[in-house]
């Protein structure tokens, strides 16, 4: 089976795999040359690095079986913007994923190891809201109200070569309330230090 991976968010980039080995990956901004490309752009995809990836490996979009993609977009039209780029898509063969479970995903499959405990930890992932796809994997969560939605902050999951569980799972509110004393992610705090510390990431002063 061949599948072909991508972001749609920050950093975004794109990656083949093969009955699980990786053929080929590159993030956008290697072949843009623009640090963070398309980072600032909402819901665009990384259509050079998709390319990139098929061209390098002489496939096709018909070679690929299942296209796999996380977004930390609040509205989410990657199907609409991928069937521009590959009429021929069908709609059960493009699989979203939440960007936590995505990051999890990487770091395990790319370890040694046969069982792990894997915790993800970033500023903010996939944002819950019927705008979008995530919804359809935690339809428990209760909204908030008209101001706010979920993001999720802290994920922890077990994962072992045929599956994992998710065991917790840190919501907090987006947009993240930076100016109040409701709860933020350990990655904003992070963030929010190297900011203060280094520079600014859109003029990098």
């Amino acid at each position: 089976m061949r599948v072909l991976g991508f972001s749609v968010g920050h950093d975004k980039g794109a990656v083949i795999i093969e009955d699980g080995k990786i053929l080929i990956g590159i993030t956008q901004e290697r072949i843009s040359r623009i640090k963070h490309d398309g980072a600032y752009s909402e819901g665009t995809l990384p259509e050079a690095a998709i390319l990139y990836c098929l061209n390098e490996t002489e496939l096709t979009f018909d070679d690929i079986d299942l296209f796999v993609y996380s977004t930390t977009e609040i509205i989410d039209e990657t199907y609409v913007k991928l069937k521009l780029i590959y009429p021929g898509l069908k709609e059960d063969k493009l699989i979203f994923i939440p960007h936590h479970l995505a990051h999890a995903y990487s770091s395990f499959f790319s370890s040694e190891f046969d069982d792990a405990v894997v915790i993800v930890a970033d500023a903010s992932g996939s944002i819950l809201s019927y705008k979008n796809k995530l919804h359809e994997w935690y339809n428990d969560l209760e909204e908030t109200d008209n101001t706010f939605d979920w993001t999720e902050a802290i994920s922890i999951y077990h994962f072992n070569r045929d599956n994992f569980k998710e065991v917790y799972k840190k919501w907090i509110k987006y947009p993240v309330p930076l100016e109040t004393d409701d709860c933020v992610s350990l990655g904003t705090l992070y963030s929010q230090g190297s900011l203060q510390i280094i520079y600014e990431p859109t003029t990098h002063n």
